[in-house]
């Protein structure tokens, strides 16, 4: 049951055990204190816990609680989008994990000197730790706003998800040659002005849009010796101009480059068994992992003038081909074995004419979307899928199928193309 403690600030009980957790209270506002208890009917419910989406919204100048309090969790995105000037972490207070969700405006953090769990680290970091039984703060939670060049505490292990979103003023991070960090989550460093990055050798995971809309990003590298494994998603939508991608990395998705219009050199380490550079100009990966057999196109430089796709490739992955835009001419060797161009693919390109291979299948959604030099496209396939928005505001006046038997049209594959486009099937 949902009662109002005071001033927009709601709680639930729960009858059972005599507990109670702070609700969502989205009248919340200004200065905001939460007792030890609630007291209904001369009974008292000891409040335990922040809820999921508590505060959400919320302009708060202050969050403060009795030395004494009993609560143990901050939920998940409790203070999500909320305005937060002052927030107090009360001595039991140990999972945190994604409070800090998105938070906005936090200016002080006052931790209790009695919390055995958490540390605030040089009044910048706020630590937690991996296993509560140690005294090893290794996860960083969360970095005050103000913080310009981060320097990562050599123990962190983990920067957990959303530590330093929207930190307009971080322009540089240092870790330190002794670092064991392992993992950067979810859109930790998105909206920076981080300008270059050299990754310690002890990092294994660059989660999703970890570095999405670093808008300052310049170059990224990693230490010869390094671990890294996986990136997913990891420089969505950012500056980035210059990777060098370590033996060590195992697993890249279609995502972790996707509208980077700057990436024009992508260097890959000899040594990896995963991923090999043509030439310079584009990312050669394996579609079946250890297979030895590199059939697909991961990643081209967006500065590529022209291209000649080799006849064993089987797939171009999304956002391959995606803001070249100086990328004038394509053209596919005899036998090829392209059956697949996934989404976004050539998008935003220059060429004015283009002829695709009998071996192709499907087109993936918008891969040619948004193509204002484009005036003629040829599908010489016998059965061929559009899929959705494939030509979408496409330039092109002329789409030619030569021999087709078969030709599937997905929602609105051609929405958006001139009224004067001739469609002809030959």
């Amino acid at each position: 049951m949902m009662f109002e403690i005071k001033d927009g600030l709601m709680v639930e009980i729960n009858e059972f055990n005599k507990t109670a957790s702070i609700a969502l209270s989205p009248k919340a506002t200004g200065d905001i204190f939460i007792p030890n208890f609630f007291e209904k009917e001369n009974i008292k419910y000891k409040i335990i816990s922040i809820r999921d989406y508590a505060f959400e919204k919320c302009n708060i100048d202050s969050l403060t609680f009795p030395e004494d309090s009993e609560i143990e969790t901050f939920g998940v995105r409790c203070f999500s989008t909320a305005n937060i000037k002052k927030l107090q972490i009360p001595a039991k207070v140990k999972t945190i994990d994604g409070c800090f969700i998105r938070i906005k405006d936090l200016q002080e953090i006052d931790l209790s000197s009695n919390n055995q769990h958490l540390l605030f680290h040089n009044n910048q970091y706020l630590l937690g730790k991996s296993d509560d039984t140690t005294n090893n703060f290794d996860i960083l939670h969360f970095a005050m706003f103000n913080v310009e060049a981060a320097t990562i505490p050599p123990q962190i292990k983990v920067i957990k998800e959303y530590s330093f979103y929207f930190h307009k003023k971080l322009n540089s991070i240092q870790f330190s040659p002794n670092s064991e960090l392992r993992i950067i989550e979810n859109n930790a460093f998105s909206y920076t002005k981080i300008t270059d990055l050299l990754f310690p050798a002890s990092l294994e995971e660059i989660k999703e849009q970890s570095f999405e809309n670093a808008s300052n990003l310049k170059t990224v590298k990693f230490m010869p010796n390094s671990n890294l494994k996986k990136m997913i998603q990891a420089f969505s939508n950012s500056k980035i101009a210059s990777i060098s991608l370590p033996a060590s990395v195992e697993y890249i998705d279609d995502e972790c480059f996707s509208f980077t219009p700057n990436l024009c050199e992508i260097e890959v380490s000899e040594e990896n068994k995963f991923f090999k550079s043509i030439n310079g100009d584009y990312v050669e990966m394996e579609s079946v992992k250890n297979s030895g057999v590199f059939d697909t196109i991961l990643i081209a430089r967006r500065n590529i003038e022209s291209v000649t796709i080799p006849a064993h490739i089987k797939v171009i992955s999304s956002n391959a081909f995606q803001r070249c835009k100086k990328l004038k001419k394509i053209v596919f060797e005899p036998n090829s074995s392209l059956e697949l161009i996934k989404n976004y693919v050539f998008c935003s390109f220059a060429c004015e004419e283009l002829v695709l291979p009998p071996s192709l299948k499907e087109v993936g959604s918008n891969s040619f979307s948004g193509n204002s030099k484009l005036k003629s496209i040829e599908f010489l396939s016998k059965s061929i899928i559009l899929k959705d928005g494939c030509l979408n505001s496409c330039a092109v006046l002329s789409i030619i199928f030569q021999n087709a038997d078969q030709i599937t049209f997905q929602n609105k594959a051609m929405n958006g193309i001139p009224d004067n486009a001739k469609i002809l099937v030959r």
